[in-house]
């Protein structure tokens, strides 16, 4: 082990942790792992981390910020954008992203500080969408049949999660454009 300096050690670490977990899932990050994989010892990571609870939850922090961070492609309609927001599309691509959230929603029953983040995380994903349903209707794509922006977008993510563990389950008598169909009949059903 090399001496870093305090902040790029952490940094070490954290992105260590994130390779990790998006490899393996949250559930397998430990300070053992980490330190394998980076090089440094076990004293370090509780040095930067005061547990391993709060590692992870800054490893789901970094993850989801990043993710719902990227920019959506140009050109997309008001109606384009939700469906990218809430299907995400090639589930062997988003496999590690879809594991994460499902790993954060088991570990935050014990881990509160998971539990903070994974609800921020949800607030921030909730606010995007709520972005893109009212720049369609100021655009006048569309209008909302009932109810604000705010709650659209609460039920489409609600229609979105439950269509995600129908598609997860691989059940043999869905088609597999059944989750794209239905989710656009959600979306549909929200306007006017």
């Amino acid at each position: 082990m090399h001496y870093l300096p305090r902040e790029d050690r952490k940094r070490q670490i954290l992105d260590t942790a994130i390779e990790l977990a998006l490899e393996q899932g949250l559930e397998a990050l430990t300070a053992r792992s980490v330190t394998a994989r980076a090089g440094t010892s076990t004293g370090q990571v509780h040095h930067h981390y005061g547990s391993l609870f709060e590692l992870q939850a800054e490893v789901f922090d970094a993850i989801t910020q990043r993710y719902l961070q990227e920019s959506l492609p140009g050109g997309l309609s008001v109606t384009e954008q939700l469906r990218y927001l809430l299907d995400p599309g090639d589930r062997e691509e988003i496999g590690p992203y879809l594991r994460l959230w499902s790993d954060a929603e088991k570990l935050m029953e014990k881990n509160a500080p998971l539990r903070s983040v994974y609800e921020k995380a949800f607030i921030n994903w909730q606010k995007l969408i709520v972005a893109a349903i009212e720049n369609g209707t100021r655009q006048g794509e569309y209008r909302l049949k009932s109810g604000s922006a705010d709650e659209a977008a609460w039920r489409l993510i609600a229609a979105a999660l439950g269509l995600e563990n129908l598609a997860a389950s691989r059940l043999s008598v869905l088609p597999d454009t059944f989750v794209a169909h239905a989710l656009t009949w959600f979306i549909a059903n929200e306007f006017a």
